[in-house]
């Protein structure tokens, strides 16, 4: 495996290689550089700082051999269902909506 740790196991990633971490934001593999390795109490590795996000779940950790291309981590392919507002929020949200909208053109009027 790569690199040293103080914890007497070795990371999956180094500190400075060259991997490839999913997106959720872009909903792509974009390619960044391993800034430092967390063990959780076991000594395992927990997560990775990246040079594109802190904390990084080891899921979505590949080498930077994977493809651009290559098909999200399990279950992390940025499907989402839209989630409607319901009951008596979703009537205040709309008229407080509404509101806004008729305040905004009557400013502009003046």
């Amino acid at each position: 495996l790569f690199g040293g740790s103080s914890h007497g196991l070795a990371a999956a990633f180094g500190v400075g290689e060259l991997v490839r971490y999913w997106s959720a934001t872009h909903l792509k593999w974009v390619e960044c550089y391993v800034q430092r390795v967390h063990f959780g109490p076991g000594g395992a590795v927990a997560s990775y700082d990246l040079t594109a996000k802190a904390q990084a779940h080891t899921s979505r950790v590949r080498p930077a051999s994977t493809p651009e291309d290559a098909p999200a981590p399990d279950g992390q392919d940025g499907a989402k269902k839209p989630v409607a507002p319901q009951g008596a929020w979703a009537e205040e949200s709309a008229q407080a909506k509404a509101h806004d909208v008729r305040g905004s053109a009557e400013i502009a009027a003046l």
